[in-house]
């Protein structure tokens, strides 16, 4: 089953469904690292909202590395850029 954040939730099936997004999960501050069907690697809040704030990954971006199939954003990953 795909997991998809607020987002890209309120991209694909509306602003009223993306509070109910696949990333929300309980607990305190911080982020957690995730898969997004939509968007790909991130850092996520406990509202399932990216670290970055950065819209839909831009594959020409140089923030955005493609990895084994899927973006991984160097703003919510910063050590990964690091390691080339």
């Amino acid at each position: 089953m795909a997991d998809v954040c607020f987002d890209c939730t309120d991209e694909m099936w509306g602003e009223e469904n993306a509070p109910r997004n696949d990333m929300v999960r309980d607990g305190g501050p911080g982020h957690v690292m995730a898969l997004c069907e939509g968007c790909g690697y991130h850092a996520f809040n406990a509202e399932g909202k990216r670290k970055c704030g950065r819209p839909q990954a831009d594959f020409t971006d140089d923030a955005i590395a493609v990895t084994p199939g899927w973006p991984l954003c160097f703003v919510c990953f910063p050590s990964a850029d690091e390691e080339g």
